[in-house]
């Protein structure tokens, strides 16, 4: 027997898939806002992508499941898709923008309150290269006597190297 579905909870379904790409989009936002404030390492980036992305699923998975009962609808995943895209083509620019500041903004503070590590940094580099040659570790009897390295697998496969002549 098949079910029929009422327009009237179709075009509810379609909103709030909508919706839901909003919220979507919203969340990428919040991503992009701490990618561009903390990190900006190709693994922090990839780690920030799993996480939208592991967001993205469990959201979907879980509208699915109210919505519709866990049947899985793709008119109800475009609508998600389309609400990101409409969002991000529409606001986007003045939500990044706004971003933007507030993220210089935050790296200003974090600069300022950490202007004084940077600096005791720089003072024991100095002092520390100061003293580089000054001070002479004497290594006991048991450290200057190298045991032998025992030859692996590896170094018996290499090649010698050739010294060469001039």
């Amino acid at each position: 027997m098949i079910y029929s579905v009422s327009t009237s909870v179709q075009i509810s379904n379609f909103l709030s898939a909508l919706g839901l790409g909003f919220i979507l989009g919203i969340i990428y936002f919040i991503i992009e806002f701490i990618r561009k404030t903390i990190s900006k390492k190709r693994c922090a980036v990839v780690a920030q992508d799993i996480i939208f992305s592991l967001a993205v699923s469990f959201l979907e998975f879980v509208f699915m499941q109210i919505y519709t009962d866990g049947e899985v609808r793709s008119d109800l995943i475009l609508a998600s898709a389309f609400g990101f895209t409409v969002l991000c083509l529409s606001v986007g620019k003045y939500i990044r923008m706004a971003l933007n500041k507030i993220s210089a903004s935050v790296n200003r503070i974090i600069l300022f309150f950490t202007l004084p590590i940077r600096i005791l940094k720089k003072c024991i580099v100095a002092l520390l290269k100061k003293f580089k040659g000054s001070i002479k570790i004497q290594k006991s009897d048991n450290e200057k006597k190298k045991p032998e390295k025992k030859k692996t697998f590896g170094d018996r496969c290499r090649p010698k190297k050739k010294k060469i002549k001039k």
